[in-house]
């Protein structure tokens, strides 16, 4: 379980939280992402990652230490539901075409994307039930 958290937080802060908080329009572009206007709710939404990577790195901090085991299940669960419904939008999202007229470094990103998500979802569940309940 503390590699899946470990795991998910350095994805988390390299695929989402850092590009949404500090990318530029030139960024979006390499990718052949559109540049989201306006600005301010992508820079909200990387703030938002880097806060649920704050309650990952508490959680796998206290599973280490094998200390505070509620909180531990709270940092789980909000892996598990975030990853989960991210992985609903996105996959909706892909299946319905939302990002096909964008380039091929966006699409793979999206899809990527996708995929982690269920992953993550799948895998900090699993990981739920074997080691913590």
């Amino acid at each position: 379980m503390k590699l899946i958290l470990l795991i998910k937080i350095v994805i988390t802060t390299i695929l989402w939280a850092a590009p949404l908080l500090f990318g530029t329009p030139a960024l979006f572009a390499l990718l052949g992402i559109p540049f989201p206007e306006p600005v301010i709710f992508l820079r909200l939404l990387g703030m938002a990652y880097f806060t649920l990577i704050f309650v990952y790195y508490n959680g796998y901090k206290l599973l280490k230490l094998r200390k505070n085991k509620a909180a531990s299940e709270i940092a789980i669960s909000a892996g598990i539901v975030s990853n989960g419904l991210a992985f609903i939008v996105l996959f909706i999202a892909g299946t319905s075409g939302k990002w096909n007229g964008w380039g091929i470094l966006g699409q793979i990103y999206m899809w990527l994307s996708t995929v982690l998500t269920f992953f993550f979802a799948v895998g900090l569940q699993i990981a739920f039930k074997k080691n913590i309940l």
